[in-house]
């Protein structure tokens, strides 16, 4: 369908003509075992040529813009249901800056999602909703609203809620960083075994990419950052930490 879509001149009206190469960008950690079926099924859609590309480094190409010499980067990737960390170099070759990964640490089951259930179940608790769970369609539209909550209040100290019944609350930043406080601890680790790996020390970090939806919140930069502080960085990431903060 992908494919199609990139060909069709009525949806993709400035690419036109056949489409015969893919590169897939993947989960940094994924293995070859897991990668080669999303090839064969790039090459079972009519792709001649595919080639992948771990996500960070994908993200790395498209920010390189901003880096105007070889750097050391550590690349905090964090979607729905994945966390990455990825330590990279990026090189320059010729006109072009090249990243390529050291090392890579995460965790397969930590996300976004994860977030949103445990303050889903947070709202249910507080707000005596157990009965809400039981039906299906009012526990999904719960889920979408304390989803959205999340995201306002990374910009926003207090938001309302729309529960079931016709009620509304108040949730605010502070009590949400609370429920995930537990959670966010779990970022550490993988951000200690990546530089470990790495065979970098913290001090030749130059910068730190942030890559993925829950990044924009307040408490999951603060604990990312506070973590490669306890590292010991340089004061030249340090002085980019605060300009950015």
């Amino acid at each position: 369908e992908i494919k199609e879509d990139a060909e069709d001149p009525r949806v993709n009206p400035l690419l036109g003509g056949r489409v015969d190469r893919a590169v897939i960008s993947i989960p940094a950690y994924f293995k070859a075992i897991r990668t080669a079926p999303i090839v064969e099924a790039a090459r079972q859609a009519g792709f001649e040529t595919v080639d992948t590309i771990a996500e960070p480094t994908a993200a790395a190409i498209h920010h390189s813009v901003q880096v105007d010499e070889d750097a050391n980067i550590l690349a905090f990737d964090i979607g729905a249901g994945t966390l990455d960390v990825t330590v990279m170099m990026v090189v320059r070759e010729g006109g072009e800056l090249v990243p390529g990964e050291l090392c890579t640490s995460g965790h397969e089951a930590l996300g976004g999602i994860d977030m949103d259930d445990l303050l889903r179940a947070h709202v249910v608790e507080r707000f005596d909703l157990r009965g809400v769970e039981s039906d299906p369609g009012a526990a999904a539209l719960l889920l979408d609203e304390v989803e959205k909550a999340k995201i306002r209040l990374s910009t926003r100290e207090a938001t309302s809620l729309d529960l079931p019944g016709g009620r509304s609350a108040e949730l605010r930043r502070g009590e949400m960083e609370e429920v995930l406080g537990p959670l966010l601890e779990r970022f550490r680790g993988p951000i200690h075994v990546a530089m470990l790996e790495s065979g970098l020390g913290p001090e030749a970090l130059d910068h730190v990419l942030f890559i993925g939806g829950p990044t924009q919140m307040p408490c999951v930069r603060r604990v990312v950052e506070d973590e490669i502080r306890r590292l010991g960085i340089g004061p030249a990431l340090e002085a980019r930490l605060r300009a950015t903060g």
